[in-house]
């Protein structure tokens, strides 16, 4: 009999090629960010990005909701045979949420402005928002591009937006605009992810407007907005609290310590979880394949996670003060702890996107209650001491998220627990390995320059996490391989 190669269907490739295609975005869209940050913290005081951050709070907690769940509702009905309409009034649909964030947020802006303290967030907060109008405009476009699994049209979006916005702020920090140059290049950023999307996505809205469609849509997207609103509510309450007791140049170094995290560990799980809604929506129907496909991509996800996580809390000391300067040395302690917290959340990605795909986003809004319900009282404390104290409790928070929302997935998909443990056994044991290998170098070179320990630290670390990956799960690397060729191979 012959045997089954993973490039056998169709699906299969284009999952491959997904895949590869994503994480070649996130890996150039990553670069963007870390590099523009880094330039930015030189460019720019603790000050001037706390301000930002002020102004960008209830902005980013808008972010997470521009559409209100529209982009999975089109996701999860576009396969349909009335597709078109479902496009078309989606993207109204869109389009109007977005005009009424950008609406919101101006009538808000004085209310932030006084809240801090700082009479000039209003005209920074005001500007801001028009990012949500021209958001409105690509969220659709955008939404198709996933749903067809077109991950290698979805590159050039993912990638310009944080080109575009980094290259803009800077120009504008060099020649001085201060704080004003990061909410220019937002826009910049969100303006140039649009335009792309609905260049690429081969599709342009028509002026249909279904009532019974936008009924079907909006019930989807309502638990979905529930869900979003919660993640916002969780993710941006820090931001608030910190400006609020410790002012505008704490927070600027809490969302540097948050942002060094974030955009490395964090955002790799999202990507992963923007390919893996999708393709779960198409394994719906078999609970068999729904449920190894969740194994398989916790299992290569915590593979994915672990060793960068790792890598930045232990490495942090000398990676904090070479990338973004002495001046923010005292982020240090943040993103040690910030980096446990974003692990934790980046492999949890997997597990929404199931409870999404399989139509229950109301199992995951229980999950986040719990999140929520432990998380808020302890950072209302953690935000009166400093910042430290507030990137603890977050491991704390989302420790219980992680209890409550495995709980429950595992009860949906029928999964023994200890097959997760099984999943996550190579990648713990690996980078335990790895951890104790690089304290016991940080104590040997300690006192060495921050550039030779960051360098020799991460090479030692691959060396090591690859050596023991090896030796627990030499199958990772098979597959690796032939999820590589299974993605070069033409559909």
């Amino acid at each position: 009999m012959a045997r089954v190669s993973v490039a056998e269907t169709r699906l299969e490739r284009r999952i491959a090629s997904g895949a590869l295609w994503s994480y070649a975005a996130h890996a150039t869209g990553r670069l963007a960010v870390f590099g523009g940050l880094a330039i930015l913290a030189r460019l720019l005081s603790p000050h001037e990005f706390g301000l930002f951050a002020m102004a960008a709070t209830v902005a980013n907690f808008f972010e997470v909701v521009r559409d209100f769940g529209l982009r999975s509702a089109v996701i999860y009905f576009g396969r349909e045979d009335e597709s078109a309409a479902i496009f078309d009034t989606g993207f109204w649909l869109a389009l109007a949420s977005g005009a009424a964030i950008t609406a919101a947020l101006l009538v808000l802006a004085p209310a932030v402005a006084a809240f801090y303290g700082y009479a000039e967030v209003t005209t920074l907060m005001q500007v801001l928002s028009i990012y949500f109008l021209i958001a409105g405009l690509g969220a659709v476009p955008d939404a198709i591009l996933r749903q067809k699994l077109e991950f290698g049209r979805r590159f050039w979006p993912e990638t310009g937006a944080p080109v575009a916005r980094y290259t803009v702020a800077i120009a504008l920090a060099v020649q001085g605009f201060g704080v004003w140059s990061l909410v220019v290049g937002q826009l910049a950023g969100i303006l140039l992810s649009g335009a792309l999307s609905t260049a690429l996505c081969r599709w342009s809205p028509g002026f249909r407007f279904r009532r019974a469609t936008a009924r079907k849509l909006i019930g989807y997207a309502g638990q979905m907005s529930v869900v979003d609103l919660l993640a916002a509510l969780i993710l941006n309450l820090d931001y608030l609290l910190v400006g609020r007791f410790l002012g505008s140049s704490a927070l600027g170094l809490y969302t540097l310590a948050f942002k060094l995290p974030d955009t490395t560990i964090t955002a790799m799980g999202y990507v992963l979880s923007n390919l893996l809604l999708p393709t779960y929506v198409r394994l719906n129907e078999d609970r068999a394949k729904l449920r190894a496909g969740f194994l398989q991509a916790l299992h290569y996800l915590a593979l994915l996670l672990s060793p960068a996580a790792a890598g930045l809390c232990v490495l942090a000391p000398a990676l904090v003060p070479l990338v973004l300067g002495e001046q923010w040395s005292g982020a240090i302690p943040a993103v040690q702890l910030l980096a446990v917290a974003s692990l934790v959340q980046g492999i949890l990605f997997s597990a929404g996107t199931v409870l999404v795909a399989g139509g229950r986003p109301g199992l995951l809004i229980a999950a986040q209650m719990v999140w929520a319900g432990t998380l808020a009282p302890c950072l209302f404390v953690a935000a009166q001491v400093n910042i430290t104290a507030v990137a603890a409790v977050h491991i704390v928070g989302i420790v219980a998220f992680a209890v409550a929302k495995l709980m429950i997935t595992c009860r949906f998909l029928v999964l023994d627990p200890r097959e997760l443990l099984l999943a996550l056994k190579p990648s713990l044991l690996s980078v335990g390995a790895m951890v104790i290998v690089l304290v016991t170098f940080l104590q040997v070179f300690g006192q060495a320059s921050p550039a030779f320990i960051a360098a020799a630290g991460v090479g030692l670390g691959v060396v090591v996490y690859g050596t023991a990956l090896w030796i627990l799960d030499p199958t990772a690397v098979r597959h690796a391989r032939a999820f590589t060729n299974a993605a070069l191979h033409r559909s």
